[in-house]
């Protein structure tokens, strides 16, 4: 019994392995629509005054160490980059490009 019920897990996965062309690319479907984080990426870039670069400018002046990565992001009514650099976190403001916050990063 326990040979029958091996053989037919072997079997088993042995066909299931073998998957035709036409097979494999139904299971790839994709959406050429822009996804929601883009869109709403885009509408946040479109409401900043403060492009990436002048706040990378002002983070590099705040703290003198090279930038990591930056990031819009949105916070109740308040609309800021969030810059990494080495040595500091740095959230700019993007509507008027002050520093809403510095924090030293151990």
């Amino acid at each position: 019994m326990k040979y029958l019920v091996l053989a037919c897990v072997l079997f088993g996965a042995l066909h299931a392995q073998e998957l035709t062309p036409e097979q494999v690319a139904s299971t790839h479907t994709y959406n050429h629509k822009l996804s929601m984080k883009v869109k709403y990426r885009r509408l946040l870039q479109n409401m900043a005054n403060v492009n990436e670069e002048e706040a990378q400018e002002i983070a590099s002046k705040s703290c003198d160490a090279a930038i990591k990565n930056t990031r819009l992001m949105r916070h109740g009514k308040r609309l800021f980059y969030a810059i990494r650099t080495q040595k500091c976190l740095i959230k700019v403001d993007a509507l008027d490009g002050s520093t809403m916050s510095k924090k030293v990063l151990n």
